[in-house]
C-alpha cells in the first residue's frame, strides 16, 4: 500500500506492479483501507505531510504490517517521532518505522527512490524469519530519537 500523490508515489507504484507486487496507492487514507492492512502488508508513505500520515501510521500500529516506510530526512522523522510520541507510541513501536526509506542514502529523483524503497521492501520480506541481507541499523531512529530527546531534554 503506497500513500502519497507525488511523483515518487506513482514511480515506485509502476515499478511494484512492475515486478509483480500486487500494489494499490492511495491520496487520502481510506476507512476501508486499514482493513487491508495485515502483517503481509507493506506499507509505505510517500507524501510530504505528516497530517497525511498520521491515519496510517496509527492503522499501522494495530496491524503490524511487515514493512513499515517513510519519506523524509532524519529532521523530518524526528518531527514525525515527537507527533507519534505525544500520541503515547512507545519507542519500541517507532523503531518499526524505516525512515528515511529505501537503501539508497539520500536518493533524489522518483525512480531511483522507487528502486529503493523496493528494494528494502524485497529484502525484509525475503529474510522475515532471518536478518536481512542488508545491514540494518543497530537502531533505525537512534538518531532521530537522540535529537528528539536533546529537545525534551531526555529520552521517553
Amino acid at each position: 500500500m503506497i500513500y502519497g500523490r507525488s511523483l515518487e508515489a506513482q514511480a515506485t507504484a509502476s515499478l511494484a506492479a512492475a515486478t509483480g507486487y500486487d500494489s494499490h496507492i492511495f491520496d487520502l487514507f481510506p476507512a476501508s483501507a486499514s482493513a487491508q492492512i495485515d502483517t503481509d502488508t507493506a506499507v509505505i508513505l510517500l507524501c510530504h505531510d505528516l497530517n497525511r500520515e498520521l491515519p496510517v501510521l496509527q492503522a499501522a500500529r494495530e496491524a503490524k504490517p511487515f514493512y513499515l516506510g517513510a519519506l523524509g530526512s532524519y529532521r523530518t522523522h524526528t518531527l514525525r517521532l515527537q507527533k507519534l510520541h505525544e500520541l503515547g507510541w512507545s519507542r519500541e513501536e517507532t523503531t518499526q518505522i524505516r525512515a528515511p526509506v529505501g537503501i539508497f542514502p539520500k536518493a533524489r529523483d522518483a525512480h531511483t527512490l522507487a528502486l529503493s524503497v523496493l528494494a528494502e521492501v524485497a529484502s525484509v520480506r525475503l529474510h522475515q524469519e532471518e536478518d536481512s541481507c542488508l545491514p540494518r541499523r543497530p537502531d533505525p531512529c537512534g538518531r532521530a530519537w537522540r535529537a528528539l530527546s536533546r529537545l525534551r531534554g531526555k529520552y521517553p
